[in-house]
């Protein structure tokens, strides 16, 4: 049986442009510790190889601290492989932080087009590629074939497509059938795939590290895969030191800025050390909701948090209805109707002849 570490998308070094110079300072620590984190768990996991699918880095702006940190880490579980496939955001080119110092000798990074590595006492072929500009058209996967008889693993960054084009190494499922892998594991989209197949070649993300933005929502980790007589077994491992999470909360019933205060805390939960963005929603009358003194009251109580005011007024219809006017007609007739549905079509109604978009 091969044992394998699969992670990616670590974007080392990402600015956290908007999160402030301490919220920003403590996110690329994490991101850091984060990484760390996660190659030692290949040793603990007693993994046969490490497997890095690219964007290790995030830009063109490297702390040369951060490519000395790196080396360090993936030195101290030598003598497991690792093997490295640079993306998007860090092509292997003549500007490539990866040509910048003298890596471990247990690291192998992929330079160019498609190269094998044979590991002859585990029967293994591990195929890599990397790229050399920020964007490649074409299909880095064209033509490349597993040897028979071998476990054959490949490292790559691209996008898995169903139809169209993409900028980022498009990879389509015919593509992965016609390669013979046993296994792919592919970087790119920072979110966990599961494990897939197309033929008899299975595939996947691991997704990235540590989320970066709200897009970014969920459990962040790595990979641990089992490849034994051609079928592949994999267990999804939530290393990330936060989450972003993106909440609504209903705030209909509240009159307070403590009871909104209140209401918040109280739905986050146990989460405080995450990225929090609240959204207030519902219908409210009598108060202004203040996110400034939402975020200032709340500040000492979580580590990060947006306040978004999505509430709307609530509308006395009692008082609508006795209007001389088309609403107010529409109004009295649909309150005349007790039916769930009727209720939708009431608020509904009302924002049409009020000009209100309604998607």
């Amino acid at each position: 049986m091969i044992k394998v570490l699969q992670l990616g998308d670590v974007h080392f070094d990402t600015p956290f442009k908007g999160l402030g110079t301490e919220i920003s300072s403590i996110r690329k620590e994490d991101i850091r510790e984060t990484f760390k984190k996660a190659i030692l768990r290949g040793k603990e996991e007693k993994v046969d190889f490490i497997l890095i699918t690219g964007d290790l880095f995030d830009n063109k702006r490297v702390f040369k601290e951060t490519l000395v940190y790196i080396a360090n880490v993936l030195k101290s579980v030598s003598p497991i492989k690792v093997f490295i496939s640079p993306g998007n955001h860090d092509p292997y080119n003549e500007d490539s932080f990866y040509k910048l110092m003298e890596w471990p000798e247990n690291v192998h990074i992929f330079k160019s087009k498609m190269e094998t590595v044979e590991i002859a006492d585990r029967n293994v072929v591990i195929h890599g590629v990397a790229f050399n500009e920020e964007h490649v058209e074409e299909c880095l996967l064209h033509n490349v074939k597993g040897e028979d008889g071998k476990i054959n693993i490949a490292v790559i960054h691209g996008d898995v497509i169903s139809g169209g084009e993409s900028l980022y190494n498009p990879i389509t499922e015919e593509d992965i059938k016609e390669s013979n892998m046993t296994y792919i594991a592919i970087g790119h989209k920072h979110k966990y795939s599961g494990l897939l197949k197309s033929g008899e070649t299975y595939y996947g993300y691991s997704g990235a590290l540590e989320g970066r933005s709200f897009n970014e929502t969920g459990e962040k980790g790595v990979l641990i895969l089992e490849i034994e007589d051609e079928v592949v077994k994999e267990e999804f491992l939530s290393l990330s030191k936060r989450k972003h999470i993106d909440i609504d909360i209903d705030i209909t019933d509240k009159s307070t800025t403590e009871e909104i205060c209140e209401k918040i805390c109280s739905s986050i939960g146990e989460n405080s050390n995450d990225m929090i963005r609240v959204n207030l929603i519902g219908e409210i009358e009598d108060i202004v909701v203040r996110e400034n003194v939402i975020k200032e009251k709340l500040k000492d109580k979580f580590f990060y948090i947006e306040i978004n005011d999505n509430t709307k007024e609530k509308i006395d219809y009692e008082n609508i209805k006795k209007e001389k006017s088309l609403r107010g007609i529409f109004i009295s007739e649909m309150l005349k109707c007790d039916d769930e549905e009727s209720t939708e079509a009431l608020k509904y109604g009302l924002m049409a002849l009020e000009g209100e978009d309604i998607i």
